[in-house]
């Protein structure tokens, strides 16, 4: 199993347990507080709460993210297994 995947069921666990989004979970699993988040991010831990609530994230913003939370881009949207049920 690929270190990938273990990751996602990891934040997938994370999101059951704690009743997150996938998003919040991604967080969550790399061991930042919504306020450290924010503020790498460069804004309020309320606009994060609310991106997290939505998962609607701006490209340049997800991009930011992504290297932040160090995971890819499109996987802060949803799990490489949900990918090809959306596309």
């Amino acid at each position: 199993m690929s270190d990938l995947v273990k990751q996602e069921q990891a934040i997938a666990l994370t999101m059951v347990q704690q009743r997150v989004s996938w998003l919040a979970a991604v967080r969550i699993y790399k061991h930042l507080s919504r306020a450290d988040a924010a503020k790498m991010l460069n804004i309020t831990p309320e606009l994060l709460a609310r991106m997290e609530k939505k998962e609607q994230i701006s490209t340049p913003l997800r991009s930011r993210m992504a290297e932040i939370y160090g995971y890819p881009a499109a996987l802060l949207v949803c799990p490489s297994w949900m990918q090809s049920r959306t596309a």
